[in-house]
């Protein structure tokens, strides 16, 4: 008899299951995603990571972090594109003031891509004589929020670094960033010279 262990095929969820925990690290939520019950994603989590085969899975996927990104839909041409799409989008400079909610949702779905942050204000308000004659009373919330765009800059020093297109970056580790306006001496140091006389 073989002395090695036969690791079996995983099934469709255990295959899941590995993926899920090499990026989670943690059993029952890995269970949940790869689509096992809510109540025993527990159980089945630590009985998953007690299989040889399952080990050896996420061992695998452990050492190929591109197979992991890859099957995420993270490859290099994913995030180029949205690299690009976030310097060629046009971005609305009047949504970095204060804007009404109902103004956010007119961006298009581009646009909602290249928001970094969102900050959020609720204020209150006395209905206007027209509100008032269309059935409106007391006061009126108004949710106003302001956009923060990602930095386009930053997404193009990335597409040129991801492109190779940026010069080797020189550091000066001497001078201590301060201009060198003299050359420091060389000291040759030569070995004790002995002459045959001695």
């Amino acid at each position: 008899m073989d002395s090695e262990k036969k690791i079996k095929k995983l099934t469709a969820k255990e295959q899941e299951f590995c993926l899920q925990y090499s990026i989670c690290r943690n059993a029952t939520q890995a269970a949940k995603l790869a689509g096992y019950s809510e109540r025993t994603a527990n159980e089945i989590g630590c009985q998953n990571l007690a299989k040889l085969s399952i080990k050896t899975e996420i061992e695998r996927l452990n050492g190929n972090f591109d197979e992991v990104a890859a099957s995420m839909g993270v490859t290099k041409a994913n995030i180029l594109k949205i690299q690009l799409d976030f310097i060629n989008n046009d971005l609305p400079d009047a949504f970095e003031n204060w804007v009404t909610r109902k103004e956010l949702n007119t961006l298009t779905r581009e646009q909602r891509r290249c928001i970094l942050e969102i900050e959020s204000k609720v204020e209150y308000r006395f209905p206007t004589d027209k509100e008032k004659d269309e059935g409106k009373k007391g006061k009126i919330k108004i949710e106003f929020v302001k956009v923060r765009w990602i930095d386009k800059q930053k997404a193009v020093e990335s597409v040129v670094k991801m492109m190779g297109y940026n010069a080797a970056e020189k550091k000066d580790f001497t001078s201590g960033g301060k201009e060198i306006t003299q050359l420091p001496p060389i000291i040759i140091q030569t070995g004790n010279l002995k002459s045959d006389n001695q």
